[in-house]
């Protein structure tokens, strides 16, 4: 290996390590009791004692090492329920005390009613720990951050209305140099590759979630937001 990639290698591994420190800090804030953490992977959040979270995601751990070739040689965490994190039905109402899900949001088409059915399964007073990627710090620089107008009309009219057009601004975005650029989002759509639907920055996140849950009714505040590098992080409690 040579010097420039030993260096990268190391600022690499400095700033994961960075990432992870601050994503702790928070959560040893204010995650207490019981609860899952959706699509952790490699990376689950660390937990502060006495938490306890189960695993959960949409396939099994070896179903995940082949869906990630690119992880598949790290420990990935045992899933414990394999089940659609945006709508788990297998649990409970108001039976856990936290729901983690580390960017996973923005890969959702219907945001608003996936934090719907996550409160669904809080107990008052449980949080919600979403860790996303700021859209200025990414390959989705370029994008318009998603408006809450947009949000509620995914959520009121069905995403359908807007998912043809989500791909072709992703492949816009992140491939300008794309020659048959409708093809090319065709292409993602039917192979079921999950783009980054919607796209903000740490300010933009909070007002959405603040105004779509006053106009949706929904008992949540937004407790926190902290900046992480690429990322953000926002912490929300069901009232």
């Amino acid at each position: 290996m040579g010097l420039t990639q030993t260096l990268r290698s190391r600022r690499d591994a400095l700033t994961l390590w960075n990432r992870l420190r601050l994503r702790k800090k928070l959560a040893h804030r204010y995650i207490t009791g019981t609860g899952i953490e959706i699509g952790a992977l490699h990376e689950p959040l660390s937990l502060p004692p006495g938490a306890h979270a189960k695993y959960l995601d949409r396939l099994t751990t070896s179903q995940l090492r082949e869906e990630y070739p690119a992880v598949a040689h790290l420990p990935l965490v045992e899933v414990d329920i394999v089940e659609d994190g945006e709508d788990p039905q297998s649990i409970e109402d108001g039976s856990l005390d936290f729901v983690i899900a580390s960017h996973m949001i923005e890969h959702c088409e219907d945001p608003v009613g996936t934090i719907g059915n996550w409160l669904r399964i809080l107990r008052p007073g449980g949080i919600i720990f979403l860790v996303v990627p700021d859209r200025r710090r990414t390959f989705d620089q370029p994008r318009e951050p998603t408006s809450t107008d947009h949000l509620l009309q995914d959520h009121r009219e069905g995403p359908a209305v807007s998912h043809t057009h989500h791909y072709r601004e992703w492949v816009d975005a992140v491939h300008p140099e794309s020659e048959d650029p409708d093809h090319l989002a065709a292409d993602l759509d039917e192979q079921g590759y999950r783009i980054h639907f919607h796209v903000w920055s740490p300010a933009e996140f909070r007002d959405s979630v603040e105004t779509f849950a006053r106009e949706e009714q929904m008992p949540l505040k937004v407790v926190a937001v902290g900046q992480n590098y690429r990322e953000f992080m926002l912490v929300a409690e069901k009232t």
